[in-house]
């Protein structure tokens, strides 16, 4: 079975941080809460990682499908990750990650701080 263009496009998002330099800690982390895509640490900084993946921009942005309740929620798993890891004194940021599937190779814009 293929995987869905979602879990393809997290494949393309962690490849793509790999060789920013990012360490990946951890993929698809989920809490009963919710699930955060994408966990690597950056330099000094744990980052969360949102991917959102499309065909086309034809119906907007990717990155405007991460609402004020998606960043609740991803803001509430990363507490629960922080507290479940010990690293509560560890600078943290949220980053969206959009990847295009509109031709190959695939577009990838990241957006650091995007929330």
């Amino acid at each position: 079975m293929k995987p869905s263009i979602g879990k393809q496009g997290e494949q393309e998002a962690k490849v793509y941080l790999m060789k920013q330099g990012y360490d990946i800690l951890c993929e698809n982390y989920n809490s009963r809460i919710g699930e955060i895509d994408l966990v690597a640490f950056n330099e000094d900084t744990l980052v969360f990682i949102e991917v959102k993946t499309r065909r086309s921009s034809k119906y907007g942005l990717p990155r405007e499908s991460v609402t004020p309740y998606k960043q609740a929620t991803i803001r509430k798993v990363a507490m629960i990750y922080i507290k479940h890891h010990r690293m509560l004194k560890t600078k943290i940021r949220f980053d969206v990650i959009e990847v295009y599937q509109e031709k190959s190779p695939w577009r990838i814009h990241h957006i650091p701080n995007a929330f």
